[in-house]
């Protein structure tokens, strides 16, 4: 669904181009595009809505089902690192970017404070590969990583809590919900949280 928001507003940039252009057969065809596209996002939000709401997070005496079962708590700046393929999963491309990471982070003398960060919660799931909170590392340091590529983005801190008895369903929940995320334990309370990332 996410994938194809993006390609709405691509159709509209190109509908937009045509007006201005006053070509009357592009218009009409990214007319047609756009209305097929919205088509398409109506239907998946439906599914998705759908899949959401069946979620079972937690059980107390019987089955309790909730579309929103979690607390936003905090808001945060972090660097990020994108991906610079569609298919990070093929070839060697998530070693190469690991291997580029590291190197980035020694670089820029950040390399502590990232390791720390995440020694201290369990990835359990998540398409984010490459962060760290910005306030752990000095001014100097970000800007650097900056010229790296990497990216200051907000990061929505979603505590889910202590009572989630089914990981695989939580990890679920969050592919559905979450564009760009990561799902951690804290290893201090053993809580689920989600790092949401508003790219």
């Amino acid at each position: 669904m996410h994938r194809n928001v993006q390609n709405l507003r691509e159709a509209i940039r190109e509908m937009e181009e045509s007006m201005v252009a006053l070509d009357i057969n592009d218009f009409q065809g990214s007319i047609k595009q756009v209305r097929n596209i919205l088509s398409t996002i109506e239907q998946e939000f439906g599914k998705a809505v759908i899949s959401a709401e069946s979620v079972v997070i937690s059980k107390e005496n019987e089955e309790k089902t909730m579309s929103r079962p979690y607390n936003i708590i905090n808001t945060l700046e972090f660097m990020y690192k994108p991906t610079k393929r569609i298919d990070i999963f093929e070839g060697s491309y998530l070693e190469f970017f690991a291997e580029e990471r590291t190197e980035q982070l020694m670089k820029a003398m950040a390399i502590n404070q990232h390791n720390e960060f995440w020694k201290q919660h369990r990835t359990v799931n998540g398409n984010v590969f490459g962060s760290v909170p910005t306030e752990l590392i000095k001014s100097e340091n970000v800007e650097m990583l900056a010229k790296f590529g990497w990216h200051e983005v907000n990061v929505n801190i979603l505590d889910f809590g202590q009572k989630v008895e089914d990981e695989r369903e939580l990890v679920r929940f969050c592919n559905i919900s979450f564009p760009n995320y990561i799902l951690i334990m804290e290893e201090t309370t053993k809580s689920y949280l989600v790092l949401e990332y508003l790219i």
